[in-house]
C-alpha cells in the first residue's frame, strides 16, 4: 500500500527484454536507505518488488500484464520516474489510500500554466472514467491529486510547485500518457452497488 506522496525521482539505467517482460534499473538514493530485496516500490504509480539492490540502483520486473496496463512500456534510458517506498503501518497517511495496482492509462489534453500552478485536463478511458469524482482523489503517475472538475471523460486536477518540483509531472506534454490509479473506495462502492441490484 502507498499514500502517493513521491518520496524521490530515480532514472532508468537500463532495461533488458526478457522472454515475458522487461528487467528494469533504476538509478536513485534516498529510497535506498532501508530498499531491500522482495520489497515492494511504486514507480510512476506502478507497484513492482525489488529483485535486486546495490550500489546507487535497484532493479524490478515487469510482467506482461504490467506492461499492458500502463506507460512502462514506453520507457526509455533516462526516463525520470516516481518513487514511494510501501507505507509502514504507523506512518502519516500524507495523500490518499493507494495500491499501485494502476488500473488505465490517461491522455494529457490541456496544460495550463498559472504563475507557479498547473492545471491539467486528462482523458480517462470511457469503462474508468465513472469512478473519479470532482473533489475526489486520483492517483496519476503515483502522485495523489485532487480532481478540481471533471467533464464527460475529462478530469482536470492543479499541482502546486512543490508537487511540480518534485515529481516528473512538471515533464508531461499534451499528448503524453499518464498512470491512473482510480480511488479504492470509490471502486468499492460502485462494486457494491452493481452487485446489489
Amino acid at each position: 500500500m502507498f499514500t502517493g506522496i513521491i518520496e524521490e525521482k530515480g532514472k532508468i539505467q537500463t532495461i533488458q527484454r526478457r522472454a515475458d517482460g522487461l528487467e528494469i534499473q533504476v538509478a536513485c538514493h534516498h529510497v535506498l536507505n532501508d530498499l531491500s530485496v522482495d520489497n515492494s516500490i511504486a514507480l510512476d504509480g506502478v507497484c513492482q518488488t525489488v529483485i535486486d539492490c546495490s550500489n546507487g540502483r535497484f532493479s524490478v520486473f515487469a510482467a506482461p500484464e504490467t506492461l499492458r496496463k500502463t506507460t512502462l512500456k514506453k520507457w526509455k534510458t533516462g526516463t525520470t520516474v516516481n518513487l514511494e517506498r510501501a507505507l509502514r503501518a504507523n506512518a502519516r497517511l500524507g495523500g490518499h489510500l493507494v495500491q499501485g495496482h494502476v488500473d488505465c492509462t490517461g491522455i494529457v489534453t490541456r496544460i495550463i500554466r498559472k504563475q507557479e500552478t498547473c492545471l491539467m485536463d486528462i482523458r480517462l478511458p470511457q469503462n474508468w472514467a465513472h469512478l473519479t469524482v470532482t473533489h475526489g482523489s486520483v492517483c496519476l503517475n503515483g502522485v495523489s491529486l485532487t480532481i478540481a472538475r471533471k467533464s464527460g471523460l475529462t478530469i482536470t486536477v492543479s499541482i502546486i510547485p512543490f508537487t511540480l518540483n518534485a515529481t516528473n509531472l512538471s515533464s508531461l506534454k499534451k499528448g503524453d500518457s499518464v498512470n491512473i490509479e482510480t480511488d479504492i473506495i470509490g471502486k468499492y462502492l460502485y462494486q457494491f452497488q452493481k452487485e446489489s441490484k
